[in-house]
């Protein structure tokens, strides 16, 4: 090989080193960063629970169609004798039809519950990893009121039993950061899982903004939405009106026995309507008190974490001016942070109580 070839190809192979070196190399680090309308969107597309609804309507479309079609098929056959197996065949159509139409309705109510069962999920994580931080704070402080006291104990100011009280008080805090932090990444798998992503995927979730401004409806007008809206209800009449029209349809057909068994059976079924109406105004009722409870542990909380704030901020310059001792200022810290995380909590416990009612207003009911 001659060395023009030789240098030709040195200078190749330096140059196709260089480009892939440069293209392998890492320019920036991904976060992985899940918003709250990205997880819900990522949970319609990806939920198991939801695609169960969908292969349920699926199922009960072609078990509507066969219904269809033993029906024709039974007048097809009609021999001008035996025509209550045309009747039974009517009757199947009828069950066929309402539980199609009960399968769609579960359908869009579970699409409709989505949104509020990702919000719990959540805003739990939420409140879970702030409460991971106020421990983290906490075991700093008892760390560091742990080497005071062994201080004071090599001076002879302090007794091993101080000691040991407070060496306890860091292993059971130590517990509770590694039980937290397996409950967070459980939990986390799991809405990984819901969300069509890999289970042990690293997911972070982004906080957002608390709307605290609380529209509280008319009792009767919540009411009144409720009972329209709730499919129980629906059912419940649409059964009762089954009933009734079987009952009429086919009295002279019925035997006295038979007669009194469908007349008892109806009075149940009114009995059961009753008592659903009833309860929704019990439900209706407590969805408004709780909003209204969750407003003022807000608002309370929110006072609560300002003054704490104020506190803390002091005891810095106090701490910089050389005024306060360290444990002070982490002590102050510990109880802004404690108040600030039960600021979050009251805020987003006030935001699934609003959420509860706007679904409340659609007939779905949440625990």
């Amino acid at each position: 090989m001659n060395k023009q070839r030789v240098l030709f190809l040195a200078l190749f192979l330096v140059l196709v080193s260089f480009s892939t070196g440069y293209a392998a190399e890492p320019t920036t680090t991904q976060i992985n960063v899940i918003t709250l309308e990205q997880a819900k969107s990522l949970v319609k597309e990806n939920s198991r629970s939801l695609k169960k609804y969908q292969i349920n309507v699926d199922k009960a479309k072609y078990q509507e169609q066969q219904a269809n079609y033993d029906y024709y098929d039974a007048i097809d056959k009609y021999n001008g004798e035996d025509y209550s197996k045309i009747e039974s065949a009517s009757d199947n159509i009828d069950n066929a039809e309402n539980n199609y139409d009960d399968a769609i309705k579960d359908e869009e109510n579970y699409l409709k519950q989505i949104d509020y069962l990702v919000e719990e999920i959540y805003t739990s994580l939420l409140n879970q990893e702030e409460t991971m931080l106020l421990l983290k704070k906490e075991y700093e402080l008892r760390q560091n009121q742990l080497n005071v006291e062994r201080q004071k104990l090599a001076l002879g100011t302090s007794s091993q039993y101080e000691v040991d009280e407070l060496s306890a008080s860091l292993n059971t805090l130590n517990k509770k950061i590694i039980d937290q932090t397996n409950s967070i990444q459980t939990n986390k798998g799991q809405f990984n899982d819901m969300m069509g992503r890999s289970y042990n995927d690293e997911l972070q979730i982004a906080p957002f903004e608390v709307s605290t401004t609380v529209e509280l409806p008319e009792y009767e007008t919540l009411l009144s939405n409720v009972t329209s809206s709730y499919d129980l209800l629906s059912r419940l009449k649409r059964d009762l009106k089954d009933m009734e029209d079987e009952l009429d349809y086919d009295e002279d057909d019925f035997d006295y026995y038979e007669y009194l068994v469908l007349r008892q059976e109806i009075k149940s079924k009114e009995l059961e309507l009753a008592d659903e109406k009833n309860n929704l105004n019990e439900i209706v009722n407590n969805l408004l008190a709780d909003l209204t409870s969750k407003q003022q542990d807000y608002q309370l909380a929110s006072t609560n974490c300002l003054n704490a704030q104020k506190s803390y901020d002091w005891a810095k310059k106090r701490y910089e001016l050389g005024q306060l001792a360290k444990l002070d200022l982490l002590e102050s810290e510990l109880n802004f942070l404690n108040a600030k995380n039960q600021r979050i909590s009251a805020g987003n416990a006030l935001y699934l109580s609003q959420g509860k009612i706007r679904l409340a207003a659609e007939g779905i009911l949440v625990n």
